[in-house]
């Protein structure tokens, strides 16, 4: 925790010495290249700061990386290929799902199933108010939230 805190204070305040701090550490250092301390986190928190020092991190003051820009007013950032990929990925997952943990047979479909559904004529489905006043519209929500998200515009 002293080698995370001289770390910090030397992010924080660029005037900090961390001399007396990593010479300290130097002496108490075995040939091995560990430190003699006592308690059982000792091995998690020697890891913690090992791997606190090993991480290069941005200063306070440092501006973070620039990232993609998405812009509303010029679509600059938009993504059709985002979407395209979202959204046939969440109706998988939603079927597998469907298929694999629940007890009902809707999901039980094949190749033969498909081809009837598309060819064949036009069905009621036979599903509760709750899953045609709550259900689908969540859904459909989920795929306008994708392509917005990948900065396409309602149209």
């Amino acid at each position: 925790t002293t080698l995370v805190a001289a770390d910090l204070l030397l992010h924080i305040d660029p005037s900090f010495n961390p001399g007396p701090t990593q010479d300290f550490f130097a002496r108490k250092q075995e040939p091995a290249g560990t430190w003699r301390v006592y308690g059982p986190e000792t091995p998690w928190l020697t890891g913690a700061i090992a791997l606190a020092l090993a991480t290069p991190r941005a200063g306070f003051a440092e501006e973070p990386a620039a990232s993609p820009v998405l812009s509303w007013e010029t679509g600059e950032g938009k993504s059709y290929f985002i979407p395209a990929l979202e959204v046939p990925a969440f109706i998988l997952g939603l079927h597998l799902f469907n298929r694999f943990l629940t007890d009902s047979n809707d999901y039980n479909t094949d190749g033969h199933s498909i081809w009837k559904n598309l060819t064949g004529p036009t069905v009621i489905d036979k599903d509760p108010f709750s899953v045609n006043q709550i259900g689908h519209p969540y859904q459909g929500s989920i795929y306008y939230g994708l392509a917005r998200s990948a900065g396409l515009n309602y149209w």
